[in-house]
């Protein structure tokens, strides 16, 4: 009775691990039980619902990011006309980089969206860090605001894709810039066997609960828009975690990446 009763708990321990690990085409397997079969019929259905869900998201992305393309290459034709004449305007360069930067923006969207299983790949943080200070320093520096770099790690090479990972720093940068005062220190971090890379800044920091910062919103006027959603999502994307480790003032946020060879999930 005890060997009846375990074994289609223990299929179904499998079952739900699986699920909560983001593989939403497991079913449950009957075990005449049930109640067992019960809650494997629940699970069933959870799965269903959250697969389509995920389809959903990433037709969307695709289709959103795909019919950006256009007008945008269009925009980079109208610019650098532009500055082929003699009469252009100083500002005609750093425009063009922000459209570089949106095709980059648009590029990393359709790679998620599209590519649930994407091939693992190492990124060298320090060159990410380089261009991340190369993007942020002028814009920064321009309204008195210094960045600060740091890495005190060895190694430190984390499993994720460069491009994703770009997006995310960018996120974190642009919200201390944008809602944050003071320096902007961006720091890399060993904690245990993963990387931690957290953003700084000398502001207030998060008024109320900090997970609100997370939820999706806009129009409001308020709050941190979808950016650090966009961003957590990004991280969990990669296997990482993106959280709010110091809410304020001089907040913290910090993303932690598993190492290259490591395949565990982060704490």
């Amino acid at each position: 009775l005890g060997t009846r009763l375990a074994r289609p708990l223990e299929r179904l321990a499998v079952t739900a691990r699986r699920l909560g690990d983001g593989d939403f085409t497991v079913r449950s397997a009957p075990s005449g039980v049930p109640e067992v079969d019960a809650v494997g019929g629940a699970l069933d259905a959870t799965a269903e619902r959250l697969d389509d869900l995920l389809a959903r998201e990433r037709s969307f992305s695709a289709d959103a990011s795909h019919q950006l393309r256009t007008p945008l290459a269009a925009l980079r034709i109208e610019l650098e006309a532009i500055e082929l004449r003699g009469d252009a305007p100083p500002e005609i360069p750093a425009a063009l980089s922000q459209v570089d930067r949106l095709q980059g923006t648009i590029d990393t969207l359709l790679s998620v969206a599209r590519d649930a299983q994407r091939p693992v790949s190492a990124c060298e943080l320090q060159s990410v860090l380089d261009d991340l200070e190369h993007r942020h320093r002028g814009p920064l520096a321009g309204a008195g605001r210094p960045l600060r770099i740091s890495v005190r790690a060895a190694e430190p090479v984390a499993r994720a894709s460069r491009e994703v990972l770009g997006e995310i720093l960018d996120v974190l940068v642009d919200n201390a810039e944008q809602h944050g005062a003071g320096a902007v220190d961006v720091a890399v971090r060993e904690v245990d066997d993963w990387l931690a890379i957290d953003v700084a800044d000398e502001g207030a920091g998060f008024a109320g609960d900090p997970e609100a910062s997370f939820v999706r919103r806009a129009g409001s006027g308020q709050g941190h828009g979808i950016g650090l959603a966009f961003a957590r999502s990004l991280a969990h994307a990669e296997g990482g975690r993106l959280t709010v480790t110091r809410a304020g003032p001089n907040p913290v946020l910090t993303l932690v990446l598993p190492r290259a060879q490591d395949s565990q999930p982060p704490p």
